[in-house]
């Protein structure tokens, strides 16, 4: 009897070795596999907020290099990145300031994690979260997440808690792996989204101009997420161990709907609250950040330049006491008035030394939020107020409405060598479109410069250090395909660029010829196109078109009232 039993008796040892192995193979192996495999090569969202942090850790670092100073670094999502100016705060203040703000889809998680691994004690966080960070699930792995950290950030991963390192590892779908097989391809030049990655500010601040799209105010929930709620305090508890400094600012965001209001109001008192129980300061009101739609580009959280100005200006207010720094400079007020697209900080309109109002001409009776009417412009000139503006969009409305206006300083015009003077360290990229011939004598010029620009047999070139690294040849339209190399100390990727120019004669070119990172640079025609890119940081530092050998700038005009309407007022 004990004989016939014995088969059975192995059979099932042999059985449940093999279970053994089974569950040990998942346990390890499949884990193992994961973090060896799972990549999202192709995300182009994935791919831009990657070279996004690149840059911004090479901006922080570069700062840590120039002294022990502490550093005041922004923390959160796109609104951020859109609406807060960390290069403008540096100047104002003298602190050292980087602009970490990224994609508010990575989630409340995300963003705290980040901030642990980038600042140092006596640092500075200012955060300026979505308000979905506060009433979502943070630890909800969003498909943005997911591809972000699994395919560039395994730090994150290392990072996390024992549970939620488990839920990484084991909850993924599985046709995330199929789609490992299914597709091998690496998201390339064009793969950015439509956002740029390039034309970022030494400080981390977006600088590019998408084009802008219709969108619709969002409602919300009123309710906070309870696991939100216990990150802000676990945050709190962290940083005051490891003597860093909380800060938050709202978002910027766009009005919402007046039957979706109520909602959104309960829903920022509630965030009040659980950052003051906390122990978080909050330098700001909601209703301060919130401004009419058309201040937006594409989302209610995306600010256009003279938003941004108008919201970090306030922020550098409300810094100042905070940072230990000096009260608003005094004087006489100004009234700088902003419209349209390009508003950009400019030596000439920095008015560090003097208090002056920051405003968007608005063509309604009545000012929003940020915002200034003809009429509002006119009491301030009667007043004896300063007026100025920096935009040929704002100068033109207010001349149409009867202003007078001159130029308040600076220069209106540059030439080509003064331009590449002022970037002797930079990446130089050339490009000649249309009838246009440049206008360039100087001798003491790089003799592969000068052969570019005197002959005909190039029209698109990269220049290092007045070296040529890549020229192309006319005679038909032409396209300079070219993957440049940075020096950058943080690992900074290849910027995939994308020359376009055609012989003397041809047609214009539609779309601005230069694309770095699938992001078109400068603006189009006919010209000498320029830009330059700095190796270190990998932005772009400069872009310009020179047509008869110069390339106009805007100044800065000073407003006054026309010249009937003086005599009135007297």
């Amino acid at each position: 009897m004990m004989s016939a039993i014995r088969p059975e008796k192995k059979r099932t040892g042999f059985l449940k070795a093999w279970i053994v192995t089974i569950v040990v193979s998942v346990c390890l192996v499949f884990p193992g596999a994961t973090i060896a495999f799972l990549r999202f090569r192709y995300s182009p969202e994935a791919l831009w907020i990657h070279n996004l942090y690149v840059r911004k850790v090479c901006a922080l670092r570069e700062r840590r290099e120039h002294g022990p100073a502490p550093a005041l670094v922004t923390i959160g999502g796109s609104a951020g990145l859109f609406g807060i100016d960390a290069e403008l705060i540096e100047k104002k203040l003298g602190t050292p300031c980087v602009n970490m703000n990224t994609h508010g889809a990575l989630g409340l998680e995300y963003h705290i994690a980040r901030l642990k691994r980038e600042l140092r004690r006596e640092d500075t966080a200012l955060l300026s979260f979505e308000l979905e960070a506060f009433y979502l699930d943070p630890e909800i792995t969003t498909n943005t997440l997911k591809k972000y950290f699994w395919t560039y950030d395994h730090e994150f991963l290392w990072g996390s808690k024992l549970k939620r390192k488990l839920e990484l590892l084991y909850l993924n779908p599985g046709e995330d792996y199929l789609r490992q097989f299914a597709s091998n391809r690496a998201a390339g030049a064009e793969g950015s989204g439509r956002y740029g990655y390039v034309t970022l500010s030494p400080n981390g601040d977006y600088r590019g101009r998408p084009r802008e799209v219709a969108f619709q105010p969002q409602n919300t929930p009123e309710e906070l997420h309870p696991k939100a709620v216990a990150m802000l305090h676990e945050l709190s508890i962290w940083s005051r161990q490891q003597g860093i400094r909380l800060l938050f600012t709202w978002p910027p965001m766009a009005e919402t709907k007046p039957e979706f209001e109520p909602v959104r109001h309960r829903l920022c008192a509630r965030i009040r609250q659980a950052l003051e129980s906390a122990d978080i300061p909050i330098l700001d009101s909601p209703e301060e950040n919130e401004f009419p739609p058309e201040y937006c580009i594409d989302t209610q959280y995306h600010l256009k330049e003279f938003g941004r100005r108008i919201k970090t200006e306030r922020l550098i207010q409300a810094l100042r006491p905070i940072l230990g720094k000096a009260p608003a400079p005094r004087g006489r007020p100004g009234l700088y008035v902003m419209r349209g697209r390009a508003c950009p900080t400019t030596p000439d309109n920095l008015f560090a030394d003097r208090p002056i109002d920051f405003r968007c001409l608005t063509s309604a009776e009545t000012a929003p939020n940020g915002g200034i009417t003809l009429e509002g412009i006119r009491e301030a000139l009667r007043e004896g107020m300063d007026v100025y503006c920096g935009n040929a969009e704002a100068a033109e409305a207010l001349a149409d409405a009867g202003f007078d206006s001159s130029p308040a300083g600076g220069r209106s015009a540059i030439t080509l060598a003064d331009w590449i003077r002022a970037r002797p360290n930079d990446l130089l990229i050339l490009t000649r479109c249309g009838s246009e011939s440049a206008q360039f004598t100087e001798t003491d010029s790089e003799p592969s410069i000068q052969e570019f620009l005197r002959g005909t047999d190039f029209e698109s070139g990269l220049f290092r250090n007045g070296k040529a690294i890549a020229m192309s040849r006319s005679g038909t339209p032409i396209e300079l395909t070219k993957s440049i190399h940075l020096d950058g100390f943080c690992g900074l990727p290849d910027v995939p660029a994308v020359i376009r120019s055609g012989p003397r004669g041809a047609k214009p070119l539609e779309e601005p010829p230069i694309r770095l990172g699938g992001e078109y640079i400068g603006d189009a025609g006919e010209g000498l196109h320029a830009a330059s890119i700095d190796p270190r940081l990998g932005i772009v530092t400069g872009a310009a078109t020179f047509r008869d050998g110069m390339a106009e700038e805007f100044p800065m005009m000073k407003v006054t009232l026309a010249t009937k309407a003086r005599h009135a007022v007297q």
